[in-house]
């Protein structure tokens, strides 16, 4: 019914048994509590496409600093001072993608945008990796002066 703009933020747990078909589906006096437990469904819902679009865009550009990042900590020669930043920068960066990737594997089965405590910690995993990125990106030109 709204493929642009989705059905907004939320609604999906309103409208899902309507849009079936069912009757009777929710709970007696109770206000329904149900989401799809796909996180990719529920932005393309409630969202639209023009939100999952801006979700993706967000992931691919995300994945394609890091891996450029990845490609140009590995390739950086390591010398002695310098090796334990590089070093330590990349342990920083593996951790932090690691934990988007975990958290993403996750949405193919659960919405955890819809609790507050998880999603302040996506929102702050992908917070700390941009600024984990930059900060690499400045170790980087410091160390191409030297």
């Amino acid at each position: 019914q709204h493929p642009w703009l989705g059905v907004g933020p939320d609604n999906f747990r309103f409208l899902w048994g309507d849009a079936l078909g069912l009757v009777d589906w929710r709970p007696a006096g109770q206000p329904p509590v149900l989401h799809s437990n796909s996180l990719y469904v529920e932005i393309l819902v409630t969202l639209g496409l023009a939100g999952a679009v801006c979700f993706a865009w967000l992931l691919l550009s995300l994945g394609r600093r890091v891996l450029n990042l990845l490609k140009r900590l590995l390739a950086h020669a390591a010398v002695n001072d310098v090796a334990a930043n590089r070093d330590h920068g990349l342990n920083w960066l593996l951790g932090l993608s690691a934990t988007a990737i975990v958290f993403l594997a996750h949405g193919l089965f659960d919405y955890f945008l819809e609790f507050t405590p998880t999603y302040l910690l996506w929102w702050m995993v992908v917070a700390s990796l941009a600024a984990c990125m930059t900060e690499i990106e400045e170790w980087l030109i410091d160390a191409h002066r030297v």
